[in-house]
C-alpha cells in the first residue's frame, strides 16, 4: 500500500480544475510544479512552490526575531516549521523510493543527507572562525568549544550537558549555537530511515498514528517537565522534547494519500479558507508568543507544527487555490530556496555586527547592513557550492581523479583541510594577540582607575596605568581570554566556604589562583569580588557618594568575611557564576540582581557599605522573587531592597506583581530599569514604570537612559559593564538611596 502513496497524491492535487479556475477569477496564476536546477538532477519529486514560501515566511520570522522586532517576540518559532518541513520532506522522499520500487538504501540517504547538509554548513563554521581570528580573537575560547559538537551534529546536547542556557545573555552570543536545530534535524535523518523499513510493512493508519502517538508523547514529556519561568533550556535543545515538529510533518507524508480532488467551487473555498486560517495562525504564534511562555512548553510547539502541516497538506492537495498562489510567488520562492543558507549566515552575521560595540550603526541602518552582508553570503553559498555539489560536481570531481590517478594531490589537499580543523580545536590565533591587547588596553586602564587590578584566567598580570599608553608594547595578556577586577585582599579569607564543598574539593585557596588574585567571571565582566576594606578610595565617585548609609565609612564591614560564591568549572578553572550573603543577618541595604549586577558587586560594596549583594549569573525575575519571599520568611529582608532583573527574559504583570507582594512591606524597594539589546526591552522597561507610579514604596532608576548617553558603558556584547559603566551604575544606585540627583560624567 505505501508503494502507491505518492503518485496517488499528486493524481489527486493534478485534478482541481476547479481551483484553477477560482484563482484565475481571483487575478492570480497558479504556479505549475515544476523542478528547480539544484533539484532536477537528483530527485524526481515534483517541485512544490508552497513549501518553499513556508520557508521563506519561516526564515523571514527567524531573522526579524533575532533583529530584536519588538511586534514579533515569537519568531523563532520559524524553526519549529522548518521542523514540520523537513519531516514531510524527508518522509516524502522515502515513500517515493518505496513507490518507486526501490529498496530502502540508508547509504544512500545518509550519503544525500549530507551532501545536502555539510557544504553549506562546513563553509558557514570555517568563514567565521576565520573571521574571529583576525578581528574577534577574543572570542575564539568559545569557536574551540563548540565546533567538535557543531560538526557532529551533537550541539544541542553539548548545550545540555554544560548548562548552557540558550536565553542567557551573558557574553556575546555564541556563534555556533543556532546550529542547534541542524543537530536536532540530522539526529532524526540517522533514526527516522531505520523506523521506515518497519513503518513501509504496516499501514498507511498506522504510519499515521504512529507518528502522531510519537508527537504527542514528545510534547507531553516537555509539558511534565518543564516548570513556568524557569531556565527552559532542557526542553528546548532536547531532541525527544523537539521530535514533535518533525513527526508531526512525517504524519502529513504519510496522510497526502487520502486527498482527492477538488472538483467544485465549494470545495476549493472551504479549502483555501482553511488554508488561510492556517497560515493566519501560524503567524500569530510568530506574533504573540515569547520564548518563556508556558503555552509553548504545554503543547505551542505541537501547535505550531500542526498549523504548518495544514498549509502543507492542503497548499499541495489544492494546488491551485489562493494560498498555494500566495505561498509560490517568486519572491518567497526565490528567498525559500536559500532559506537554509540564509538560516545558517544570518546568526554569525548578527553576532559580529552588534550595535555601536562592533560597527557605529544602529535601528533601520544596521538592519539594512546585515540584510546585505546576509544576502550577499547567502547567495555566494547557495549558487557556487551548495548547487553545485548537490549536482554531483564532488563525484565528478572524484571520477576524474580516479581515472588520472591523482590520489597524492586529493589525499594532501584533505590533510591540509584536517589539520586546520585540529589547529582550530586546539590552538590560539597568537599571531592577532598583538592587535588585541592593544585594542583593550585603555580598558584595562579604566579598570585599574578604581582601584581593582586586571588580570587574565592565566593570572599575568596587566599593567600600572602609567605604563598603558597607545604607543608602548601590548601588555603580556591573553586576549582570548576574560579579564576581570580583582580584589585587594587574599581569597583564603572566603576559601572555606561551602563553594568548594559544593564543586568537590575544599582547598585552603582556588586551585590556580594564587592568593591576592581573583578568579575569572564567567562572561568576563568586571568587577566579580568586593574590594579590601584597606583598599585606598581615590575614585571621584566617593565624593559623590557622601552619603554613605549608617557609620560604613567610620567602621566599614569587611565583605571578605560576609559572602560566598559559587563557581562553574570550565577548561581554564572555575568561574564564579554566583556571589551571595555568607552570614543570616540583615544589612540596611539588600541588593539582588544578575550577571550586571554580579559584574558591579565590587563596586556596590566600596560605594553603600552595609549592603548584601546577592547576583547570579542568567538570573530571572521568578527566580529572584522566590529568593525575596525565602528571606522575608526569615525575617532577613533590608528596609532598602534594589531588584535589577529581567534582562535575561521577558516579564509580565504577575510575575512584577508577585515580586512587589513579597516587598509590600519594605519601607523602599528600588527597581533599575533594563538597558539590553533584546526585543523586549522596551517592554520590560514599560512594566518597571507602571510599578514605579502605583506602588508608593517604589523607586524606579532609569539606567536605560543615562547608558546610552555616556561613552564606552559596555563591554563588546553590548550589555555588560566596563569601567566606566561600573562607575555609572554605582553611581545612580548610590545617588537614588542618597535621595539626591544624579550628576553627570
Amino acid at each position: 500500500m505505501a508503494s502507491r502513496f505518492a503518485v496517488q497524491s499528486l493524481a489527486a492535487a493534478e485534478s482541481g480544475l476547479a481551483g484553477q479556475r477560482y484563482i484565475m477569477v481571483a487575478g492570480i496564476t497558479p504556479r505549475k510544479y515544476s523542478y528547480p536546477p539544484a533539484m532536477s538532477t537528483h530527485s524526481k519529486l515534483p517541485y512544490y512552490p508552497s513549501l518553499d514560501g513556508l520557508r521563506a515566511l519561516s526564515i523571514i520570522a527567524v531573522i526579524l526575531y533575532h533583529a530584536d522586532s519588538l511586534w514579533l517576540a515569537g519568531g523563532f518559532l520559524g524553526v519549529e516549521a522548518f521542523f514540520a518541513i523537513s519531516g514531510f520532506i524527508i518522509t516524502t522522499l522515502l515513500l517515493h523510493d518505496r513507490q518507486a520500487g526501490l529498496a530502502l538504501d540508508l547509504r544512500r540517504f545518509w550519503r544525500h543527507r549530507c551532501r545536502r547538509l555539510l557544504p553549506g554548513m562546513l563553509t558557514t563554521v570555517l568563514v567565521t572562525a576565520w573571521v574571529v581570528a583576525v578581528r574577534y580573537p577574543e572570542e575564539w575560547g568559545q569557536i574551540q568549544e563548540d565546533l567538535l559538537p557543531s560538526l557532529t551534529f551533537t550541539s544541542n546536547w553539548f548545550y545540555i550537558a554544560n548548562e548552557r542556557p540558550y536565553f542567557d545573555l551573558a557574553g556575546r552570543p555564541r556563534l555556533y549555537e543556532h546550529l542547534w536545530s541542524l543537530a536536532v534535524e540530522f539526529q532524526y535523518y540517522l533514526l527516522w530511515p531505520v523506523i521506515c523499513l518497519a513503518l513501509f510493512r504496516c499501514s498507511r493508519t498506522f504510519s499515521i498514528v504512529f507518528c502522531l502517538a510519537g508527537a504527542f508523547a514528545a510534547s507531553a514529556w516537555m509539558a511534565l517537565g518543564h516548570v513556568p519561568d524557569a531556565d527552559p533550556t532542557r526542553w528546548y535543545f532536547g531532541t525527544d522534547t523537539r521530535l514533535s515538529g518533525l513527526l508531526i510533518g512525517s504524519a502529513t507524508a504519510f496522510s497526502m494519500p487520502r486527498a482527492r480532488g477538488l472538483t467544485s467551487i465549494g470545495q476549493t473555498c472551504c479549502a483555501d479558507i482553511a488554508a488561510g486560517m492556517a497560515l493566519l495562525g501560524l503567524l500569530a504564534f510568530f506574533v504573540l508568543m515569547d520564548e518563556m511562555h508556558p503555552v509553548l512548553y504545554q503543547g505551542g510547539f505541537a501547535a505550531v507544527a500542526l498549523l504548518t502541516s495544514l498549509c502543507i497538506w492542503l497548499s499541495i492537495v489544492h494546488h491551485n487555490g489562493l494560498i498555494a498562489a500566495i505561498l509560490g510567488a517568486k519572491p518567497l520562492t526565490t528567498l525559500g530556496l536559500r532559506a537554509y543558507n540564509v538560516y545558517l549566515w544570518h546568526w554569525p552575521v548578527f553576532c559580529l555586527t552588534q550595535p555601536w560595540v562592533d560597527v557605529p550603526l544602529d535601528g533601520a541602518a544596521l538592519f539594512a547592513f546585515r540584510l546585505g552582508i546576509i544576502a550577499l553570503l547567502a547567495e555566494i553559498s547557495y549558487r557556487w557550492i551548495d548547487t553545485p555539489i548537490r549536482r554531483g560536481w564532488l563525484q565528478r570531481r572524484w571520477q576524474k581523479i580516479r581515472q588520472r590517478q591523482q590520489f597524492g594531490a586529493a589525499l594532501a589537499s584533505s590533510g591540509i583541510i584536517a589539520v586546520a580543523v585540529i589547529a582550530m580545536l586546539f590552538t590560539e590565533p597568537g599571531i592577532f594577540r598583538e592587535a588585541s591587547a592593544r585594542s583593550i588596553a585603555a580598558e584595562q586602564a579604566e579598570l585599574l582607575g578604581i582601584n581593582a587590578q586586571a588580570i587574565t584566567a592565566g593570572n599575568i598580570p596587566a599593567p600600572t596605568p602609567a605604563a598603558v599608553e597607545p604607543s608602548a608594547a601590548p601588555p603580556p595578556i591573553s586576549p582570548t581570554l576574560p579579564w576581570i577586577f580583582t580584589p585587594g585582599f587574599e581569597l583564603a579569607a572566603y576559601a572555606d566556604s561551602d563553594v568548594w564543598q559544593e564543586y568537590g574539593a575544599a582547598p585552603v585557596t582556588p586551585p590556580d589562583v594564587p592568593a591576592g588574585q581573583a578568579m575569572p567571571m564567567l562572561d568576563g565582566t568586571p568587577p566579580a569580588l568586593p574590594a579590601s576594606p584597606n583598599m585606598e578610595n581615590t575614585g571621584q565617585e566617593d565624593n559623590d557618594a557622601a552619603c554613605r548609609l549608617a557609620d560604613a565609612t567610620a567602621h566599614p564591614p569587611n565583605p571578605a568575611l560576609n559572602f560566598k560564591v559559587k563557581t562553574r568549572d570550565t577548561e581554564n578553572g572555575p568561574y564564579i557564576v554566583r556571589i551571595y550573603p555568607a552570614a543570616e543577618d540583615k544589612r540596611q541595604v539588600f541588593a539582588i540582581g544578575d550577571s550586571i549586577m554580579l559584574g558591579a558587586a565590587n563596586q556596590l560594596w566600596r560605594m553603600i557599605g552595609d549592603i548584601d549583594v546577592d547576583a547570579q549569573v542568567g538570573r530571572q525575575l521568578s527566580a529572584g522573587t522566590a529568593l525575596l519571599a525565602e528571606r522575608k520568611r526569615r525575617d532577613l529582608l533590608a528596609d532598602t531592597v534594589i531588584v535589577h532583573l529581567g534582562n535575561n527574559s521577558p516579564i509580565n504583570a504577575r510575575q512584577l506583581s508577585e515580586l512587589l507582594e513579597v516587598l509590600k512591606d519594605t519601607p523602599q524597594v528600588v527597581l533599575v530599569n533594563l538597558k539590553v539589546p533584546r526585543p523586549y526591552e522596551s517592554a520590560n522597561n514599560a512594566l518597571l514604570t507602571e510599578a514605579g507610579i502605583h506602588y508608593p514604596n517604589v523607586t524606579l532608576i532609569d539606567w536605560h537612559g543615562p547608558s546610552l548617553t555616556e561613552k564606552k558603558v559596555f563591554a563588546r556584547d553590548g550589555m555588560h559593564l566596563t569601567g566606566a559603566g561600573v562607575r555609572l551604575y554605582t553611581r545612580l544606585i548610590s545617588q537614588t538611596l542618597c535621595n539626591k540627583p544624579a550628576a553627570a560624567g
